[in-house]
């Protein structure tokens, strides 16, 4: 499994990704290793969400629906933690 990306100029798309993913993290029981992040660079007129593998994985449909494309993890300090365990943040970032 590998981590997804969806970048968008949509806020609604932004908005309804980020709904759909914390619906099915909460539902899942809010399994560990599934995050979101997105990109935090100032004055960006585009959303990029990032989805740890676990979170692509239950993902995969929306996403797919979404033109999301394979990517390497973020760097730290680079993202906004969004959804997950706070554990999560360290962890599963480059």
């Amino acid at each position: 499994m590998s981590w997804k990306s969806v970048t968008t100029h949509s806020l609604f798309v932004r908005n309804e990704l980020v709904q759909a993913f914390e619906r099915f993290f909460k539902l899942g029981g809010a399994p560990k290793g599934s995050a979101l992040f997105e990109s935090n660079e100032p004055g960006q007129k585009t959303y990029v969400l990032y989805f740890s593998p676990d979170a692509a994985n239950v993902m995969s449909d929306r996403l797919s629906m979404n033109r999301a494309v394979e990517c390497d993890a973020p760097r730290k300090g680079t993202v906004a933690f969004l959804i997950g365990h706070a554990s999560d943040r360290e962890e599963l970032l480059r």
